[in-house]
């Protein structure tokens, strides 16, 4: 039992800044029984369910991804082949087909990041040779753009909005601004600067909502209106024991979507860090109320919900909370995020700096 109380003080202090813990505030219901005696309280409280399940096995075949996203309503990867000093780019979709976008293509293709629109176009973003590239469905370039034009040297994330247009993501060189959205005419390759919203956490997602930009980051995911900056926030994290955790290296999320029923899927890889294959990966995350008998205890902390795990502190962490929780009969810690700065998340409307 010692144990136990030591790990729930490891918990309050190790590695974080923690302003309190307190009673849970979830809603308590007691009950009577008919002979008059009060049951056990049950404590209520909000929390996120979180599924995972492997989309494309790839063991055994050779080639490297060079793209994970939805097309068309399906999960998809780009796969790139190399042989002979020339490459090879193949369509995979989940339920096995696969389809061939162009043969014989230059090798540096493979070493490129691809994203597909709606409409069979692609777009290579070839950060060697620092440059963004259109190419119809037969290989031939349409347009191309310097990185340099724009003021970056790497291109974060490619999406198509509903209404078709192109936005990208990238850190703007000698700004103060670490993140920038831009709108990319998909005819043109003309780029110019999103106005209506700022974004300040480069390690943000963003990707196609029902009418605007879904915008996905450690505190939950948001739905943005790009003509008035307006947020609608459709899925929080805030409060909950999800940590939605990111390593570039060994776990990257490479997009997402919301579904009809409110959840949210991601699609991201995980790496093995002794043979460094790569495993694709289908996240699902809904929300949910749980009910428990237990005292829930909130942990508040500052920098919980940074999807950087430098270290592994922030693992280590939701590990022994989930440890303690299992095998706590008396009391449920859960953590909950301080607000610093007074903002839940890494997005602000544009014209609050």
């Amino acid at each position: 039992m010692k144990k136990i109380y030591c790990i729930l003080a490891l918990l309050c202090c190790a590695f974080l800044s923690c302003c309190g813990i307190e009673n849970g505030e979830s809603r308590k219901d007691t009950d009577r029984t008919d002979t008059g005696v009060s049951q056990e309280a049950v404590t209520e409280y909000r929390d996120i369910r979180s599924e995972s399940k492997e989309v494309f096995s790839m063991e055994g075949i050779m080639g490297s991804m060079v793209g994970l996203q939805f097309f068309q309503g399906e999960r998809a990867m780009i796969w790139a082949v190399r042989k002979d000093g020339l490459a090879d780019i193949y369509l995979y979709r989940e339920d096995g087909r696969r389809e061939l976008l162009l043969e014989g293509m230059p090798e540096d293709y493979s070493f490129a990041r691809w994203f597909i629109d709606e409409e069979g176009g692609f777009y290579r973003c070839n950060n060697i040779g620092e440059s963004l590239v259109k190419m119809d469905a037969e290989g031939k370039e349409l347009y191309r753009v310097p990185l340099e034009a724009i003021g970056t040297n790497r291109i974060e994330e490619l999406c198509q909005l509903a209404d078709g247009r192109i936005l990208l993501t990238y850190s703007e060189k000698d700004s103060s601004d670490p993140y920038v959205l831009s709108e990319m005419d998909p005819d043109t390759g003309e780029i110019s600067r999103v106005g209506t919203v700022r974004l300040d956490d480069s390690s943000a997602h963003v990707a196609a909502g029902e009418e605007g930009m879904l915008y996905l980051d450690a505190s939950g995911v948001s739905e943005i209106n790009l003509e008035n900056g307006r947020e609608e926030r459709k899925l929080s994290f805030v409060g909950t024991s999800y940590r939605l955790l990111e390593d570039v290296q060994w776990d990257s999320i490479e997009s997402f979507r919301m579904l009809e029923d409110g959840s949210v899927e991601l699609l991201r890889y995980k790496r093995d860090q002794e043979s460094w294959e790569k495993t694709f990966v289908s996240e699902v995350l809904q929300a949910k109320t749980e009910a428990t008998q237990r005292d829930v205890l909130t942990m508040r902390c500052w920098n919980i919900t940074g999807m950087g795990d430098f270290g592994g502190t922030k693992s280590w962490l939701k590990n022994q909370m989930e440890r303690f929780n299992q095998q706590n009969s008396r009391y449920m810690v859960v953590l909950d995020e301080c607000p610093e700065g007074g903002g839940e998340g890494g997005l602000r409307q544009a014209d609050q700096h």
